[in-house]
């Protein structure tokens, strides 16, 4: 939960991070439904990337340091989501399975490239083929080293700044809700 709202005497719980993630991709006009996607990273950010994309019937690959941790957050997904398209790659494994993949979105969801490591790139060997739309959710730098290289090979990028606000929007309704219904 990033949201605690009050109702009377209970405490309700939220997360805004599915539809933050959603809202810049839906801004963007991804087509959602088929895709193929890479996430990188098997954390919070990257659960929330990988449920969002599944539910909405994204084929999702995510490729993560530990192939543990991303193979038990696709099984999650598969498990909760009937029907879901989602596999798991090692890191060290990453390029040769994207390649094979052949992702239409890429989405960045660890904190490499953030500062103050903003050199710092989590797929360097990957190579761009300027068709694919990049979406890093670090949005301080604005432009992180990876979406950099997205761009200059001719992708469509999007930063985390969307996502942050569109988090902080639906947590303003919620909390406006909750002072209404007082």
């Amino acid at each position: 939960a990033n949201t605690v709202v009050t109702q009377g005497q209970d405490l309700l719980l939220f997360n805004t991070d599915v539809e933050g993630f959603l809202s810049p991709l839906r801004q963007a006009g991804f087509q959602y439904d088929g895709a193929r996607c890479v996430v990188i990273g098997a954390g919070g950010a990257g659960r929330a990337a990988v449920y969002g994309l599944a539910k909405n019937g994204a084929q999702v690959l995510i490729v993560n340091r530990t192939v543990e941790k991303a193979q038990k957050l696709a099984s999650q997904m598969r498990d909760c989501l009937a029907g879901a398209r989602v596999l798991a790659e090692s890191m060290d494994k990453a390029v040769e399975g994207m390649r094979a993949f052949a992702p239409q979105l890429i989405v960045q969801t660890t904190d490499v490239g953030m500062e103050p490591d903003v050199m710092a790139d989590p797929l360097p060997d990957w190579s761009f083929s300027g068709d694919e739309l990049v979406y890093d959710i670090i949005y301080t730098p604005p432009q992180t080293s990876f979406l950099g290289r997205a761009l200059a090979a001719g992708c469509r990028i999007i930063n985390g700044q969307g996502m942050f606000d569109a988090q902080a929007a639906a947590q303003s309704r919620l909390f406006l809700d909750a002072l209404a219904a007082q």
